[in-house]
């Protein structure tokens, strides 16, 4: 739904609230993000976000993002594949995490060209190592 079609900025009445909002747009942008990362917030964007994905449109989207993410990390997903059927044959063993010794870990890779070259880290910890990659 584009942006004109949302009632807040439709009619003489809510003129200067749009006003308002294009002068303060960064402010409004910097509080919604803390929201959204907040617990409500949280709840409330996966409620949303179930509600669309139980649509029709949102299956197709899911479909979409998902060839197109499949098609851009041939290489991750080879990884990941290997590590499974490491684990499966035994090869390797799954380990606690690294940082804090949480036992259900993950398999995190810094060169993905090196499957077996592995980082076991907690789910937390594992979002975090990627978030400073990202932020790097």
């Amino acid at each position: 739904m584009a942006r004109e079609n949302y009632p807040l900025f439709k009619g003489k009445r809510n003129i200067n609230m749009r006003k308002h909002y294009e002068e303060n747009k960064k402010q409004y942008q910097i509080t919604h993000a803390i929201y959204r990362r907040s617990e409500n917030g949280k709840e409330k964007n996966n409620k949303a976000r179930l509600r669309f994905l139980a649509t029709e449109e949102g299956r197709e989207s899911m479909r979409k993002s998902y060839k197109k993410w499949t098609a851009n990390n041939k290489e991750k997903i080879k990884t990941h594949w290997v590590v499974q059927s490491a684990l499966r044959s035994k090869k390797i063993k799954r380990q606690s995490c690294e940082l804090c010794r949480e036992i259900k870990s993950e398999a995190h890779h810094e060169d993905y060209s090196k499957p077996l070259d592995i980082t076991w880290l907690c789910r937390d910890h594992h979002k975090e190592r990627h978030r400073t990659v990202i932020l790097q």
